[in-house]
């Protein structure tokens, strides 16, 4: 090891001399290579769907595909209004919302007839179906028949006697309280279906998918199959179902082909970017900001489309102020220590280089990223121009004690060249272990952050010699002013320094006490780590008074919620769900989940819900037959007529073959720390309710989807993923303290400090109340990576110390005022920078600046305090005595120590 090091850190004193001969060949090199790379930020994208966070062959990625692939999407958007008079069954608010209605559907008619373009597509296009207590679906019997017609239709109450059986109506229906008005008729709900992530990437247009194909042909069918039904009232007895209705059956199975199996396999959907969601929206808006509209109803908009709105306009500006603040703190730093304006502009352009060439390969590489990108812009910022600092920093102070330009650069490369490349690995390491993390951005943003900071270190050791070429912070005419100013930085940091005495005094004399302090500050911690909570909630990551944050409170507040979850029932077999055994065990299932849920999943719809709707329409509307037909041959006589009656509606219910089936939730927003229990208790009681099925039918399966379920497994994914990345960046760090320092003590010793900022970091959230989640999740292999940087640095000072003075106390000293100065300053401009994420709206994001300002702090206290008494203690003194291949390694890092004696 000593030679590989020696090796090292010869390459590293040549390093500028070579590339200073080939400057022409470097400087056409990074310029080709500049535009290659950096034209591909252009293909950068940012994907912040809970879709995007799940491997393509993750199970339960492949059960949504399919669940979309068969019932179309489950993206839903709901525009909750209130009735400025109090009202929403005035006619006024009746009126007012007839039109919104009719603009959403009809959105093309109201185009500008000069409009050439008026037949384009829109964004509107990706409108599937619109629903509001206008057009609700109110199922009727006529003449021996099933019709289902809209609830209010065109024709608005012509009286107030019929404006108030209609609000009786409403209120008194199953479906319609809590989805499309709320109980205290103030406020009412448009439901907007959509496309979004569920277009088949084979279709040009939604009309010409053969599923579209399939519905006309089934619409045909089923009016001719209409025709032949024959009912005889005088026939009916309502105690036994005995509903005669005499029909020849024409089973909708027939209408799957072979090609829609195909797809059910395998279905692939066109990606929904945020600039779609962005595009949907800026279309509607000016529709909802009417004032005919306006004057009447005050809208509030809940769903995916605004949410992703809020985050493609306030967010992605976050990204420029956190880059822009972080290139302000890092720029007023850097003045401060160098008083040098080309170090500091240096500096910069190393960094955002850097930050450049990241974006432009996750570009070309076509990897998803999520606004985790902003914490990569600050880490590459931040963590990248440290060696920047050591180079311009040991540049300087070799240029002070009279060595020329070339050889300064030569000396600076052989002291700190090899010790840039240490932490950068170490960095970088730390961020490596988020490869293993089975969470897409997360993984990406591992690759990519460690990437980046490797770059950062391969530009400063082959772009800056070039640079100081051209500009250098010190002339060679004027060594005797850079002396001048160097004893001025000392007095400047003089504060510092007598705060490093203070802390020398205190770590020599007592300790054993800090380690005992330590240790019980570890203990307390351990306690605040019990309390942290694994949880998202996107929702209340936006700030509480933003309008889709306050829009989101009332539907929770006013509706039944905007979460939605998703049960398939796959009993293997066409014609399943016509079975009354089948369906009675899907509404013991519902009627489970009410009486036990209902708070917080008020509303549950499938295929009962409707069947049982149109047995009552049957029976005169009773009350009583609110229920599902007993009899097999009754309720297929029923669900046919319900199929004749609205075939779109049930499509969305039941499979044609009746072999699928899906059961919606409707979920008011929550955590995933308040969902987690109750989805695991409803996966249960699903397999406890179906499981007498199974003997009839033995390849009936349960799967859980749509967005809850999504974000369940993510944070499962989080909860486990948290202690591996931890586990392996600790694990691979130590190891490489052992290599490099060739002492397995001097290792441990190393490593221990370094665990303390991750136990604070977590402590401090639990006792916070702060969630673990996608964000927060990163704090650990970050600050392990980052602080065990410090820690190179103190130890090889201190080794330097203990083979050139032969004292443990006398190492510690001078390694204390030699590289505690440098170890501070950059600490304290790291938490500045980390702080810089208070300013975002992203509430996660600033949990994850506070929490790692914290853990840098702690870092630096263990470093400067909890280090050398473990050095004492334990009595670190690397074996005695030193070789001649140890100077290589003791000054290795040593450029810092020089730069700030």
């Amino acid at each position: 090891m000593p030679q590989l090091l020696h090796h090292a850190n010869l390459f590293f004193e040549q390093l500028p001399d070579r590339i200073r001969k080939y400057r022409y060949l470097v400087w056409l090199v990074f310029v080709l290579i500049n535009v290659g790379i950096i034209t591909g930020a252009s293909r950068f994208t940012i994907d912040m769907s809970l879709e995007a966070y799940f491997q393509k062959d993750d199970p339960v990625k492949l059960a949504y595909d399919k669940f979309r692939a068969q019932f179309g999407g489950d993206e839903i958007m709901l525009i909750v209004y209130e009735a400025r008079d109090g009202d929403i069954f005035s006619n006024n608010s009746l009126k007012a919302v007839q039109q919104l209605q009719d603009q959403l559907q009809n959105y093309r008619l109201y185009r500008n007839a000069e409009d050439t373009l008026a037949d384009a597509p829109s964004e509107l296009d990706h409108i599937t179906e619109v629903k509001s207590i206008i057009n609700a679906s109110y199922m009727q019997a006529r003449d021996g028949s099933l019709v289902s017609r809209p609830f209010i239709g065109d024709n608005l109450p012509a009286s107030a006697q019929q404006l108030e059986q209609w609000r009786r109506l409403a209120l008194a229906h199953k479906e319609y309280p809590e989805q499309y008005i709320a109980r205290d008729m103030r406020h009412g709900a448009l439901v907007i279906r959509t496309d979004f992530n569920a277009e088949d990437i084979g279709d040009d247009q939604g009309s010409n998918s053969t599923a579209a194909l399939t519905q006309e042909l089934a619409q045909e069918l089923t009016q001719e199959n209409a025709a032949k039904i024959t009912v005889d009232d005088s026939d009916y007895d309502s105690d036994d179902d005995g509903l005669n209705l005499d029909f020849e059956w024409q089973d909708d199975a027939q209408l799957n082909s072979n090609t829609d199996q195909d797809k059910l396999d395998q279905p692939k959907f066109v990606k929904t970017e945020l600039q779609d969601y962005s595009a949907f929206m800026a279309a509607i808006t000016p529709i909802l900001e009417q004032e005919q509209l306006t004057d009447h109803l005050e809208f509030h908009v809940v769903g995916n489309p605004p949410v992703m709105t809020f985050f493609a306009k306030i967010i992605m500006k976050e990204m420029v102020l956190v880059a822009l603040f972080a290139i302000i703190i890092i720029g007023i730093a850097l003045t401060i220590l160098f008083r040098s304006f080309s170090a500091v502009v240096w500096s910069i352009f190393i960094v955002i280089v850097s930050f450049l060439w990241i974006i432009g390969l996750i570009g070309w590489s076509g990897m998803i990223m999520t606004f985790m990108i902003n914490i990569i812009v600050f880490l590459i910022l931040a963590v990248g121009v440290a060696d920047s600092v050591h180079i311009l920093s040991g540049y300087m102070f070799f240029r002070n004690e009279g060595e020329e330009h070339e050889q300064a650069l030569r000396s600076v490369f052989k002291k700190s060249g090899l010790a840039c490349l240490l932490t950068s690995l170490t960095t970088a390491i730390g961020l490596c272990a988020l490869i293993l993390v089975p969470v897409v951005p997360i993984r990406n943003f591992g690759i990519f952050a460690a990437l980046g900071v490797v770059v950062a270190f391969i530009l400063t050791v082959v772009i800056l010699p070039l640079l100081l070429d051209i500009w250098a912070p010190v002339k060679r005419k004027l060594k005797d002013k850079v002396r001048d100013k160097v004893q001025g930085e000392k007095n400047n940091h003089g504060l510092i320094q007598r705060t490093l005495v203070r802390v020398e005094t205190l770590g020599l004399r007592y300790p054993k006490r800090i380690i005992a302090i330590f240790a019980l500050m570890t203990i307390v911690m351990s306690f605040g780590i019990g309390q942290v909570k694994v949880n998202t909630n996107i929702i209340e990551i936006m700030p509480k008074g933003s309008e889709i944050y306050q829009s989101y409170v009332l539907a929770n507040e006013k509706l039944a919620g905007a979460q939605n979850m998703e049960i398939i029932l796959n009993a293997g077999r066409e014609d399943a769900f016509k079975d009354p055994l089948v369906l009675n065990a899907m509404d013991d299932f519902q009627n489970y989940i009410k009486q036990n849920y209902g708070d917080l999943i008020p509303r549950s719809t499938s295929l009962v819900n409707v069947t049982k709707s149109s047995f009552k329409a049957l029976n005169d509307d009773a009350e009583s037959q609110y229920r599902i037909p007993q009899k097999p041959e009754v309720l297929a006589q029923t669900l046919f007529m319900f199929n004749n009656a609205n075939l779109d509606d049930r499509r969305l219910l039941v499979s044609d073959n009746y072999s699928q089936a899906r059961i919606t939730i409707t979920a008011k927003n929550a955590g995933s720390y308040i969902y987690s229990p109750i989805m695991k208790d409803i996966q249960a009681q699903a397999e406890k309710t179906f499981a007498p099925l199974k003997h009839s039918y033995p390849e009936f399966e349960i799967t859980l989807t749509g967005g809850v379920a999504l974000m369940l497994k993510l944070m499962d994914y989080v909860n486990w993923s948290q202690i591996q990345s931890f586990v392996l960046a600790l694990v691979v760090i130590s190891l490489l303290l052992l290599l490099i320092f060739s002492s397995i003590r001097v290792g441990i010793i190393a490593i221990i400090p370094n665990l303390l900022p991750v136990i604070t970091a977590f402590g401090v959230m639990g006792f916070l109340d702060m969630s673990l989640d996608t964000d927060t999740l990163l704090v650990a292999p970050i600050i392990i990576g980052i602080a065990v940087d410090d820690t190179i640095h103190f130890l090889t000072h201190y080794r330097a110390g203990i083979f050139s003075l032969g004292s443990i106390p006398e190492a510690i000293k001078q390694t204390i005022r030699e590289a505690g100065q440098a170890i501070t300053f950059t600490s304290i401009v790291l938490a500045l920078g980390f702080l810089v994420f208070t300013f975002s709206s992203h509430a996660s994001l600033r949990n994850f600046g506070v929490i790692s300002a914290i853990a840098i702090t702690t870092a630096l206290i263990t470093d400067l305090l909890l280090l050398p008494a473990l050095c004492k203690v334990f009595k670190a003194d690397f074996g005695q005595t030193q070789n001649s291949t140890d100077t290589d390694l003791n000054s290795a890092s040593s450029a810092s120590r020089e730069a700030h004696s």
